[in-house]
């Protein structure tokens, strides 16, 4: 009896810590590692590494959103049917950061452990119930393409003995734009909840054409910047160009049905942003 209550308790933590939405920033950061000549047990640690980072920020967050998510029927947040009790919510979050400790052992020191506390220090503000970054319109989305990208990148990175340099910088803004226009998608779901709850989020400040319109901006300027820096690094342009349409046409289509894509066209778009950070990966290898 008490394995399958252990199991379902599993299950939950699971559900409530959403590894399924890391998928492409552990990817980054591992890859980052492995191709810039770190060991495969850097790599393999340093996407362990952002997967508990996330666990932490993503059940911090559904804790912080119970309210919210109540309104929204969001019941992908176990949280809101109190089927998680609070010690085991603790026992979970001293288990993620004796591990994110652990973690830190295998990696380069010191500048590993300095990301995961930028990491950690956004993620909290992000979600505290008094400071809400989450709350503070676009630049919630800066943060969270930061948290997505950035941060991923700068960790795979810090296992190597890549010199960093200007082209690192244009990089770190070219994740934040390739990001941008897709985490802002993720407020459509829970508009409803957020107008009620005074959630100062892009759409209920702006409203919907406004978003989209920031959103085609943002598809468009990531994309003219990556063509720039495809060119101006010799890459392979036939390539570039064809991933950059998939890019424009999927982040059209996300905010066209409202943040909403079907599985598969939402594994197409994350595999073809991570071709188009590795692609570039070729400049600082």
């Amino acid at each position: 009896m008490n394995f399958y209550i252990a199991l379902e308790q599993g299950q939950l933590l699971a559900k409530l810590s959403r590894p399924q939405n890391i998928v492409y920033s552990g990817l980054l950061c591992s890859l980052t590692a492995f191709l810039l000549k770190a060991s495969i047990l850097k790599s393999i640690t340093s996407y362990f590494t952002i997967l508990i980072l996330y666990a932490i920020a993503a059940s911090y967050n559904n804790l912080s959103d119970i309210k919210t998510d109540k309104l929204n029927s969001r019941f992908d947040n176990p949280l809101i049917s109190n089927k998680i009790s609070k010690n085991t919510l603790k026992t979970f979050f001293s288990f993620c950061f004796i591990a994110l400790l652990m973690t830190q052992l295998l990696l380069l020191q010191p500048s590993s452990i300095y990301i995961c506390l930028i990491y950690l220090v956004l993620a909290i503000l992000y979600s505290h119930p008094t400071i809400k970054l989450k709350s503070r319109s676009w630049f919630a989305i800066f943060v969270l393409s930061i948290c997505y990208g950035c941060l991923p990148f700068l960790l795979g990175l810090a296992q190597t003995k890549t010199l960093y340099s200007f082209k690192i910088c244009e990089f770190l803004i070219f994740q934040i734009l390739l990001l941008f226009p897709v985490l802002l998608a993720k407020d459509y779901k829970d508009i409803k909840g957020d107008r009620l709850t005074n959630k100062l989020t892009p759409l209920i400040v702006y409203g919907q054409n406004i978003v989209i319109k920031v959103a085609r901006l943002s598809l468009f300027v990531a994309s003219f910047l990556y063509l720039y820096l495809s060119i101006k690094n010799k890459l392979n342009i036939p390539l570039s160009i064809l991933m950059i349409l998939i890019y424009i046409s999927l982040g059209y289509k996300l905010h066209k049905n409202k943040g909403q894509l079907n599985k598969i066209l939402r594994d197409i778009l994350t595999i073809d942003m991570l071709l188009l950070s590795l692609e570039l990966l070729n400049v600082l290898s």
